[in-house]
């Protein structure tokens, strides 16, 4: 889901680039040479005045597209922020022991220091824990989900009536706030 947004707003933001380069490419020409017919033919006032702002629209407009393209951009690096936070997540929560930045590095694709800018952010959202080994490594690992039981009634005994631990992990992702990209913290 957030590779895809991020494959568009990379497609969006590149086509949007592109677009004011031409835009800026023919408006800087062309408002050179509004500049000297105006300098060379004197016309009026009005007449001037339209050849500018003939010349100009496509400066703007290119100046413009720039500004979204790079909007674009942005969305798309906050999208990837998420999307690996997701895939750390995930092999954090596949293992059931605790793991250093470079293995998680490892087993996701990305350099340790990506990694650790990740794996911090995720830390301050309390979706998972760190420790500090005694060989001094940092680890993290994944917060247990809290089990409930269900009331011993109608037959059902207490030692079978937890409650499936992917219910319990919806239930926690609604209470916890959703993992938010770094650009958006305040």
């Amino acid at each position: 889901m957030h590779l895809g947004r991020a494959g568009q707003s990379q497609r969006i933001g590149t086509m949007l680039k592109m677009l004011s380069y031409v835009m800026l490419g023919l408006g800087l020409p062309g408002l050179l040479l509004t500049a000297v017919v105006l300098l060379i033919l004197m016309p009026g006032t009005w007449v001037s005045g339209i050849a500018l702002f003939f010349a100009l629209v496509p400066l703007l407009l290119g100046l413009f597209l720039r500004q979204r393209s790079q909007a674009s951009l942005l969305a798309r690096e906050s999208a990837l922020d998420l999307a690996y936070s997701q895939a750390i997540l995930g092999a954090l929560r596949a293992s059931t022991t605790e793991r250093a930045a470079a293995e998680i590095a490892q087993a996701i694709g990305l350099s340790v220091a990506q990694t650790e800018r990740l794996l911090t952010h995720l830390n301050a959202d309390e979706r998972m824990t760190s420790r500090v080994t005694d060989d001094g490594e940092l680890v993290f690992g994944m917060v247990e989900p809290t089990r409930l039981r269900v009331a011993d009634s109608d037959g059902i005994d207490a030692a079978s009536s937890t409650v499936p631990a992917d219910i319990v992990e919806a239930e926690l992702d609604e209470a916890n706030p959703v993992v938010r990209p770094l650009s958006h913290r305040t």
